[in-house]
């Protein structure tokens, strides 16, 4: 059974903190990083809520989704189970949705994007065979735990009269330091992507290059004008999460291949 968890304002208003289900028996929680205005989390309402509450691996588990008023709360203290905070402290505080798999006080699956609830319930379903409560690649906090390729999906919002767009890309990291290029270096509609990756999975990039169709370029500014900004981000075993800094909002959402 799910149970809800409320603050009350005065006698009339009340804010949702979290819901959780009882403890499972395997000692995984499952944990849901969700805002009520947050168009995919409605989604996962919508397309994956009611098979996950009658699906076996659920009552094996204990279930908490972070029922947030707005996204930019997300990662207050006040919306999470007093004994999950030491996890709230290993998360960077960015990306919704988000899911995560904790055992033990350390988090073993952590997935960013409605699209990704699947790869999820893949994981749980992993550890639960095995109950072991361990993943395949490295563990972060040792040197090298993120050396290797990453999918990238780079995804900027439209500002003023300039269109949104979403490009992909691969990112390789070398002994915690991190490159990707994209276009023809020093071409209009190029950048090079780069930066490092601390032990801990913190992540601080930059981009730097020129533009391109000035359809999606901020001000209408010409094809071939240089530009550069950064990156805050923020990996797991498998995923990472950055957003740009400054100015427009872009976000990239990083995948181990």
């Amino acid at each position: 059974m799910l149970v809800r968890l409320t603050t009350f304002i005065g006698l009339f208003v009340s804010l949702p903190i979290f819901a959780q289900s009882a403890a499972g028996d395997q000692g995984f929680v499952v944990i849901n990083i969700h805002a009520l205005d947050c168009p995919p989390c409605l989604r996962w309402e919508n397309v994956y809520k009611t098979e996950w509450l009658r699906s076996p691996e659920y009552k094996l588990v204990r279930y908490v989704q972070i029922e947030s008023p707005s996204i930019s709360e997300s990662y207050l203290p006040t919306h999470w189970p007093q004994d999950l905070l030491p996890v709230l402290a290993q998360t960077g505080g960015r990306g919704v949705p988000r899911y995560l798999i904790e055992k033990d006080g350390r988090i073993i699956s952590d997935r960013y994007g409605v699209d990704n609830w699947p790869n999820t319930v893949s994981d749980l379903k992993k550890f639960l065979a095995g109950a072991s409560g361990s993943v395949s690649a490295p563990v972060p906090g040792t040197p090298g735990s993120f050396d290797g390729k990453w999918a990238v999906v780079h995804t900027c919002a439209p500002i003023g009269q300039a269109k949104g767009y979403t490009i992909r890309y691969e990112m390789t990291v070398v002994k915690g330091a991190a490159h990707a290029q994209w276009g023809s270096e020093g071409k209009p509609d190029s950048f090079a992507l780069t930066g490092n990756v601390q032990p801990d999975g913190k992540a601080a990039f930059s981009v730097a290059g020129y533009t391109g169709d000035s359809r999606y370029t901020a001000g209408g500014v010409s094809a071939g004008a240089p530009y550069a900004y950064a990156i805050e981000g923020q990996f797991s075993s498998t995923q990472g999460h950055g957003d740009r800094t400054k100015e427009r909002h872009c976000t990239f959402e990083f995948t181990r291949k």
